[in-house]
Formats: C-alpha cells, sequence, structure tokens
C-alpha cells in the first residue's frame, strides 16, 4: 500500500519515453494492475521551440511566461503550433476525466510530465487558477494526489479534489 491507498487499477502516461519507462518500472510493482498510454497526457506542445535548446530560447519563454502570468493563458508558446496553458488543461482534464469516469471507485496512477501536472492542479484549484500554474510546485518524481468524483462528459472542474502536491518519499 502506497500513501494508504489500495493497490492502482491502472497505471496510465504519456506515450513519451521517460513517462512511458517510469510508468512501467512502477507498474511492475503491481502485477496485477493494468497499464496504458494516453496522447492526452503529453507534455505540453511547444511549437516551433519544440527541440531547441533552453539557453536559446530563454527570451522567448520568459515572454510567454509572464502573459500566462498576467492572465494571458491564451498566449501559445512556440506560436501556433504551440499549446496555450488553455489548450493543455482542456486536453489533460478532458483524458483524466475520461480515464477516471471509466474506472470508478479505483485508484489510477498517472505518470505525467510537469506542465501536465501544473495545469491539472491549477485548473482545478479554485484558489490557483492557470495564470498561477507556473506556481505550482512539481519537481521530477514528486507525488500529487486528486481524488475524481464526477462523470466522464462533464466541465465541472469541482469534481477534482486535490489532496497532495508534489509529495516526496521519505527517506
Amino acid at each position: 500500500r502506497v500513501l494508504g491507498l489500495p493497490p492502482p487499477a491502472l497505471v496510465a502516461s504519456s506515450p513519451l519515453t521517460r513517462a512511458r519507462a517510469s510508468a512501467d518500472a512502477i507498474a511492475g510493482a503491481f502485477p496485477t494492475t493494468a497499464r496504458a498510454c494516453f496522447e492526452g497526457l503529453r507534455e505540453m506542445r511547444y511549437g516551433s521551440l519544440e527541440g531547441s535548446r533552453i539557453s536559446d530560447v530563454r527570451g522567448e519563454m520568459a515572454s510567454v511566461s509572464r502573459r500566462w502570468t498576467g492572465g494571458e493563458t491564451s498566449a501559445r508558446v512556440g506560436g501556433e503550433d504551440g499549446e496555450s496553458p488553455e489548450d493543455l488543461a482542456g486536453r489533460v482534464l478532458s483524458t483524466v476525466r475520461r480515464i477516471m469516469a471509466e474506472r470508478e471507485g479505483t485508484v489510477v496512477l498517472l505518470v505525467c510530465h510537469s506542465w501536465v501536472n501544473k495545469a491539472l492542479i491549477a485548473s482545478v484549484m479554485p484558489d490557483m487558477g492557470l495564470s498561477r500554474m507556473q506556481e505550482v510546485p512539481q519537481r521530477n518524481c514528486a507525488v500529487n494526489v486528486i481524488d475524481f468524483c464526477g462523470e466522464a462528459s462533464g466541465m465541472a472542474t469541482s469534481d477534482f479534489k486535490v489532496l497532495g502536491i508534489d509529495l516526496m518519499a521519505s527517506d
């Protein structure tokens, strides 16, 4: 038992290599647990900045970051081929809602990327919102605990309750 929860019914992840490998390793500890990848859990799309060195695009990233913090959460990173916080949150919320509704009453473990976690958490916390998603702490391999009580087709962010953010295993 992890965090006092029963074993997960599903370990789900993005199809990207690192998330998939981490989820496979975790799923190995639960032999009866299903394993699946979901395109909707992919990291934020960076458009024209995709694959660039951070040092080369630092100025553009800082500029779009300021726009998001200022409330312009429809601004896309990397131009039209990139995603905005609103795009990302819509994709992730829809995917997570569908995953959870299909497994009502069970524990589901999602292995996700930093921006995916930040967008999900910020969009479902009433006192946050997407303009503050950069404030959501997310260390590598951290655990977030979110309860879901809703339907796949629902739209209410109140169907999600954040119980823990950026938790780490203690020594």
